[in-house]
């Protein structure tokens, strides 16, 4: 049965152009969660863009691309958007991007759309990974206590991406923060190894590489048990006989790991 749309209420964004430029505003698109959910908004110019929610009376807005205000029945006046400019207290907006105002030399990126932004120190390096209501997901711009052995440095994810977190030179171990696997995540030689792990790569909730594991316990990546290791994910033995370790929550196929 159809639904007449006049019986429908608008939830969260928009499509209609209109209701921005009513409003003094363009229409724009925005991601408010990953890069390919983004939704209609409105652009008010000056980096501010504002999505609309609960049939256009409730409205979030974003400065710079950073949260600012929630549950605005004005996108003109919500929040602290019109003093905010930045994710962090301590930074400034400056040539377009966030500036710190400590003389440390680091920024972070701003955004017109797009989930992740990123935090840079005076080299230029990627410290940490950021969303735009401010949280920090991977890694830490300040320094951090790494436990012996390690030293705080630049964990090498791949083609010179990567945060900063510990790292030990002589095991090529590195970990950095982790806001959905903590406390950290772990690369061996640029290759994960670990995540949910302490910074010295010990400790791990789901292991992919033998530098991540205790002794004698199995990579959770479809590691075939045939040395006597135990697996602290599931494991799934075939008809041959054969046993394999995949993480909690998956088991393997002949592709490999694969979510039950």
């Amino acid at each position: 049965m159809l639904t007449d749309a006049s019986s429908l209420q608008q939830a969260y964004g928009v499509c209609d152009p209109k209701i921005c430029e009513e409003r003094g505003g363009s229409f724009t698109y925005w991601a408010k969660e990953e890069p390919n959910n983004k939704r209609g908004a409105c652009n008010f110019g000056n980096n501010l863009i504002c999505v609309p929610g609960d049939n256009y009376t409730a409205w979030s807005c974003y400065k710079n691309g950073y949260l600012c205000g929630e549950g605005c029945s004005d996108p003109l006046n919500c929040g602290t958007c019109s003093t905010t400019s930045c994710p962090k207290e301590g930074m400034v907006y400056k040539d377009g991007k966030c500036v710190s105002t400590d003389n440390s030399g680091i920024y972070c990126t701003i955004t017109d759309g797009t989930y992740y932004q990123y935090c840079y120190n005076p080299q230029g390096e990627q410290c940490e990974g950021i969303l735009s209501t401010g949280f920090v997901t991977y890694g830490s711009c300040t320094e951090i206590n790494c436990p012996e052995g390690f030293k705080y440095g630049h964990v090498n994810i791949s083609a010179g991406r990567g945060y900063y977190g510990c790292i030990n030179e002589n095991t090529k171990i590195g970990c950095y923060f982790s806001r959905w696997r903590q406390p950290a995540e772990c690369y061996y030689d640029g290759k994960r190894c670990g995540v949910g792990c302490d910074y010295d790569g010990t400790n791990c909730e789901i292991v992919y590489l033998p530098q991540c594991s205790e002794s004698g316990v199995c990579p959770q990546t479809g590691y075939k048990m045939t040395d006597g290791c135990e697996c602290k994910g599931q494991v799934t033995t075939k008809e041959n006989g054969d046993s394999y370790c995949c993480a909690p929550g998956y088991e393997y196929l002949e592709s490999g790991c694969s979510q039950i």
